[in-house]
C-alpha cells in the first residue's frame, strides 16, 4: 500500500489531471451511470470488426457511441499479434491522456476525419482515480491506437507487452514500456471507472446545454481547453 501511495504521489507531482475524450452523445450515459465503461463491456459485438465509422448502441438506457478505429498496417504488429486481437484488447479499457497536447491532437484528428462530430473532454482528478483503480490500471508510453504515417521508422511493434501494469512501474526495464512517470503517455483502466462524481473536475464542451443538468457546474468552453 505504501508503494502505491508513493507512486501516486510521484504521479500527481507531475500530472494532477487525467483527460478523457468522448462523443458528446455519451455524456448522458456517463453522468447517469456515474461510470466510464469500455466498449467491450457495453457490447462485445462492438469489437467484432474494426469500426470504420462510429457505431451507436444503447447502454444504461442511454445512447452510447463507440468511436471509429484507425486502420493499422500489419507490419506495425509484433509476430503472433493480429489487428483484431489488438483492437479487442484496447476495447476492454477506458483511456485517459496525461497531456493536454495529446488530447487536443486527438480532438483535432477526429474533427478532420469527421467534421460534424461533437465531442467533450472530461477532466478527472488523477490522484483519486489512480488510488481507486490502481489494480486495474496500465500505463503506455505510446499512442497505442494510432496509425503511424511511416511504419518503417517506428521503433516498436504493437503488442500486449507495451502496456505496463501500474504495480510494475519502475521495476520493468524493457525499452518499450515506461520506466518512470515522465515516460507515460496513456493511462488505461480495464473495464470501467465507477463513482465518477468522486473524480470529475471539469467538462469541456461547445455549450453548457450539451452537458446533463447535474454536471453543468463543471462546464468549461471547449475553446478554452488549451488555456487552463
Amino acid at each position: 500500500m505504501d508503494k502505491i501511495a508513493n507512486v501516486v504521489k510521484l504521479f500527481i507531482g507531475r500530472y494532477a489531471s487525467l483527460y478523457h475524450y468522448t462523443d458528446i452523445q455519451n455524456l448522458e450515459s456517463i453522468q447517469s451511470s456515474n461510470t466510464l465503461i469500455s466498449c467491450n463491456s457495453v457490447d462485445p459485438n462492438l469489437s467484432k470488426d474494426r469500426r470504420s465509422k462510429p457505431i451507436e448502441t444503447i447502454y444504461n438506457e442511454k445512447t452510447f457511441i463507440a468511436n471509429d478505429q484507425l486502420e493499422i498496417v500489419n507490419s506495425m504488429f509484433a509476430d503472433g499479434i493480429t489487428p483484431h486481437d489488438f483492437r479487442k484488447f484496447l476495447d476492454r479499457h477506458v483511456f485517459f491522456w496525461l497531456n493536454k497536447g495529446d488530447c487536443l491532437s486527438m480532438f483535432g484528428s477526429y474533427k478532420r476525419r469527421i467534421p460534424q462530430k461533437k465531442a467533450a473532454i472530461i477532466v478527472f482528478n488523477a490522484q483519486t482515480i489512480l488510488s481507486a483503480c490502481w489494480d486495474s490500471t496500465k500505463f503506455c508510453k505510446y499512442n497505442s491506437g494510432s496509425s503511424p504515417q511511416n511504419p518503417s521508422s517506428c521503433t516498436y511493434k504493437k503488442n500486449f507487452d507495451i502496456f505496463l501494469p501500474a504495480n510494475c512501474l519502475g521495476t520493468n526495464r524493457c525499452p518499450h514500456v515506461p520506466t518512470k512517470v515522465s515516460e507515460i503517455k496513456e493511462v488505461l483502466v480495464e473495464s470501467k471507472v465507477m463513482n465518477l462524481s468522486d473524480h470529475v473536475e471539469k467538462v469541456f464542451t461547445e455549450s453548457v446545454d450539451q452537458i446533463p443538468r447535474d454536471w453543468q457546474d463543471y462546464y468549461c468552453p471547449i475553446s478554452n481547453f488549451g488555456e487552463v
